[in-house]
């Protein structure tokens, strides 16, 4: 027995364990992806997800800034839909607030992406973030997708890719795809007054505006965390400071305190140019409203959150 277990060892060591053909490959992960997964991983099916950045969540993500910890990356709404608030509430975990423009988070996109990621956890799905995946291909005769990552191969049944996301499939060369950039600032501002808006169109050189106050441990400071989605990084920081107070949407006594710029980049939306196939589907994630088209389906799956995390 003792020589056998022996060459099995060697076997391992000289060729490697077999390789794992997942059912479902996610990549990104967008809060759609997230709950596609979970949904996908509830029929039973083996599930990886592939994230090219060190944060989950896309344009959802959060980020320490100014000080402040776990702010929105940009600026975000997602309407006055009672079912939808009612699904995030139940199966995501997270305490939605009413604001002028519909409900949010009580904590921010960080609570949405937090919990999703708990669920995940206690699952047994695979989730490897700093994973960007360069190539996908499909052999037609075994019905298996290769998924190139890092100088990594993962095989699969299916790939679920966002819009936002971009590889070379087969043979084709990839097109030089340039990101887009999305240039954020962040102004930690002192207003001994209550915040007096929560999302807005801009001003100035802003295309809109979001006061993250609500969201984030600010409350009871006398401090006022906005970011503002700018078309370029020359956008001077009193002016929008004078131009908010003119608005009375600060007090005429407010000062900045301190200022900081974040850039996220995405790729262009329906960069990859494929036909959906049986082994691959593009998910369509322009507007994080959009949940609301899949709640009836992922409801006959997926427990609510209180049963799945302690």
């Amino acid at each position: 027995m003792r020589r056998i277990a022996l060459f099995f060892l060697c076997v391992v060591s000289l060729f490697g364990e077999e390789n794992t053909t997942y059912d479902c490959i996610f990549v990104g992960s967008s809060p759609q992806s997230l709950f596609e997964a979970l949904y996908q991983h509830a029929l039973g099916k083996s599930v990886l997800i592939l994230e090219e950045g060190p944060r989950c969540g896309g344009a959802w993500q959060s980020v320490d800034i100014c000080g402040v910890a776990h702010a929105d990356v940009g600026c975000h709404e997602i309407g006055n839909s009672v079912p939808l608030k009612e699904f995030l509430q139940e199966y995501a975990g997270c305490s939605l607030i009413p604001l002028d423009s519909g409900y949010y988070f009580s904590e921010g996109c960080y609570e949405l992406i937090h919990n999703l990621e708990t669920r995940i956890h206690n699952s047994s799905i695979e989730l490897r973030k700093n994973h960007r995946v360069d190539r996908v291909c499909y052999n037609e005769s075994t019905k298996i997708v290769t998924v190139e990552s890092d100088g990594e191969k993962y095989q699969g049944i299916k790939i679920y890719a966002p819009s936002y996301s971009y590889f070379s499939i087969g043979n084709q060369m990839p097109i030089d795809q340039k990101k887009t950039q999305y240039h954020h600032l962040y102004l930690l501002i002192n207003d001994p007054t209550p915040p007096r808006f929560a999302y807005r169109h801009g001003v100035c050189n802003v295309s809109r505006m979001m006061n993250l106050t609500h969201f984030v441990d600010l409350k009871g400071t006398g401090q006022q965390l906005i970011v503002f989605q700018t078309w370029n990084m020359e956008c001077p920081e009193n002016t929008l400071l004078a131009e908010l107070i003119s608005q009375k949407l600060l007090d005429p006594a407010a000062y900045i305190l301190k200022a900081d710029w974040f850039t996220y980049e995405q790729y262009p939306a329906n960069s990859i140019k494929c036909t959906p196939t049986p082994w691959f589907e593009q998910m369509q994630t322009f507007d994080f409203r959009g949940i609301a088209n899949h709640i009836t389906r992922w409801k006959e799956a997926i427990l609510p959150y209180v049963e799945v995390v302690p």
